[in-house]
């Protein structure tokens, strides 16, 4: 084998090895991703289903609601969430009114994100 052969078959290795390592660090960053949304998604759905209204529950409702759109028990959570935890100015009813919205259209046979965007709108 000469040596422009041998070169190649080195590169070719790095860089078969790199792309091994790349592919492995995507698959256990989105398998990270998965657990933290599946723990958030539990945490934040418990605390709102016990009345824990804070900042807290709505960072974990947040966090899953940014990464799964279509999840309406979530955004319901997350807009009725946001209704309680004021914020200055009444920007909260804003908000929650978005979220509401979301949960209307991922949850279109649900009349709870529709009372809810009703009571937000008579807020405003």
């Amino acid at each position: 084998m000469n040596i422009r052969a041998r070169r190649f078959l080195i590169l070719f290795g790095v860089m078969a090895a790199v792309a091994v390592v790349a592919g492995a660090a995507w698959l256990f960053r989105e398998a990270s991703i998965a657990k933290n949304m599946r723990e958030s998604r539990e945490a934040g759905l418990s605390a709102y289903e016990a009345g824990d209204y804070n900042d807290e529950t709505l960072r974990k409702l947040s966090y899953v609601a940014a990464r799964d759109k279509d999840d309406g028990d979530v955004l319901y959570a997350l807009a009725d969430t946001r209704r309680r935890v004021r914020m200055e100015n009444g920007r909260h009813i804003v908000s929650a009114i978005a979220f509401a919205r979301a949960a209307k259209d991922a949850l279109p046979d649900d009349p709870k994100p529709l009372e809810l965007l009703l009571e937000l709108y008579a807020l405003t």
